[in-house]
């Protein structure tokens, strides 16, 4: 156990202790109260307790976990890797089917016909299958950013009736509700239909007799993903942090952190831009204790201009929750450092710089899905 001397009167702490165990990363969460006569001398700096998983590495790219952007990741990952799957599947026919298959598209979506031949019953239940597991997983994630994000982008997803002629649609919120607790559900050929949910339906229609577009949805929901604006994931990240304390519930300070931490996979994948330049001169405006012991051996008439090499920052929150602070962790020139940051004028400098950019454009988010799928 660390100690550390302190002098304060009533100290007040939310301490996290890390430790990495080969590419997992895990965390505990302490907080720390001790009153005026405990704290004028030496006090434990944690406990591992409860320990929870923060994030997995794998090769350069770190998963963190019940994050925004996690949430958003394993939203498309379904989605974006459908298609892969199908060909897969495609390739499993007889060749006489395949040679005769004709390929079409209509906007994000590949049609194979054949027209000599009729498809195999298993073939095509194995893809509505594909095409199920998809909608479900990529719905549990949607129904919990949407929640993030108090309904933000909550758009209307077109219906059809039985015989497909368009009807009055379906919200987004109320069909990824719908979908997480659903009872009852069908996923045939392009549609899902016949759904109802065993949970309050906030106003879903009678579904039954009533059908879905596979491609609808998942045309909106990427679109959604890539309107996820930097501003919206601070305008979140900033209200949560401000009412936390230490008697916050586990799941809001597990939250909060995973979120802050997250910070370092959205600062460290625009390091490089120029246009990201005005919010790297803010992160880099402090020195080091090196630094400043060189500018005043120098002298006030010298110009020293330091020299240095660093790693992509990581961030998390201060440990003193009343302070409202973000602290950095970089190593520079082969030293650890650490700076903190008054989380206000963090937010507004990182929205200054780039707030009304996709926190992950859909390309990227495709990049990252298919280096994970290599990996794999």
């Amino acid at each position: 156990m660390t100690t550390s001397p302190c002098d304060n009167a009533d100290l007040t702490r939310l301490l996290f202790i890390y430790k990495r165990v080969d590419e997992v990363l895990y965390g505990s969460v302490y907080p720390l109260r001790l009153e005026a006569t405990e704290a004028k001398g030496e006090v434990p700096l944690g406990k591992w307790e409860s320990p929870f998983v923060v994030s997995k590495q794998l090769g350069e790219n770190e998963i963190i976990y019940g994050s925004v952007l996690h949430h958003m990741h394993e939203a498309a990952r379904p989605i974006l890797r459908l298609a892969t799957l199908q060909q897969d599947l495609a390739k499993s026919l007889p060749s006489e089917i395949r040679s005769s298959m004709i390929e079409t598209r209509s906007g994000n979506e590949i049609i194979y016909t054949s027209p000599e031949r009729d498809f195999p019953a298993l073939f095509l239940f194995q893809q509505d299958e594909m095409m199920k597991d998809a909608v479900m997983l990529s719905a549990a994630h949607m129904r919990t950013l949407i929640e993030i994000f108090s309904g933000k982008g909550n758009r209307v997803v077109p219906t059809y009736d039985y015989e497909s002629n368009p009807t009055s649609g379906i919200s987004m919120q109320q069909l990824f509700h719908a979908l997480s607790h659903h009872r009852h559900c069908v996923v045939s050929q392009e549609f899902i239909q016949d759904l109802f949910s065993g949970q309050d339906t906030r106003g879903l229609p009678d579904m039954f007799g009533t059908k879905i577009k596979v491609e609808d949805l998942f045309r909106e929901t990427i679109e959604f993903l890539g309107r996820i604006t930097i501003n919206d994931f601070v305008g979140v990240l900033r209200g949560r942090l401000q009412g936390l304390t230490v008697d916050s519930k586990t799941r809001d300070i597990i939250f909060s952190h995973q979120n802050v931490y997250a910070l370092t996979e959205v600062v460290g994948s625009r390091i490089e831009e120029s246009r990201f330049l005005p919010f790297l001169n803010y992160l880099f405006s402090q020195l080091t204790g090196d630094e400043r012991r060189e500018l005043a051996a120098a002298g006030g008439g010298s110009t020293v201009r330091p020299e240095r090499i660093v790693n992509q920052p990581r961030f998390k929150m201060g440990p003193d929750l009343d302070a409202k602070v973000i602290e950095m962790s970089i190593t520079i020139n082969t030293k650890q450092e650490t700076f903190e940051f008054n989380q206000q004028e963090f937010f507004e400098n990182l929205s200054a710089t780039c707030g009304t950019e996709a926190i992950i454009p859909v390309e990227r988010l495709r990049e990252r899905i298919e280096t994970l799928a290599e990996l794999g």
